[in-house]
């Protein structure tokens, strides 16, 4: 793997938001506690290489993977003792 090709930690607010770089794209998370207890996480990808190709893998790839992260995130979190 290339350093163009991984995703480094650019910044971020503990417990707010976390923000990933690589030289074409950031990746952001932010939690937020919506009414009832729970918590929301927004993720937000932003990338300049919009060729068909990746256009097409980010509308249709992506939602899946994000969704399969943040069932292990949940399950992980759930796990950890008080």
């Amino acid at each position: 793997m290339s350093e163009t090709d991984a995703f480094k930690v650019k910044a971020f607010a503990a417990g707010q938001w976390l923000l990933w770089e690589k030289p074409d794209s950031t990746w952001s998370w932010s939690p937020t506690a919506p009414p009832g207890g729970s918590t929301r996480l927004v993720v937000r990808i932003r990338t300049h290489p919009a060729g068909l190709f990746w256009t097409s893998f980010m509308e249709s790839g992506d939602p899946p993977m994000a969704v399969k992260m943040l069932r292990g995130i949940e399950e992980r979190a759930e796990r950890a003792p008080s």
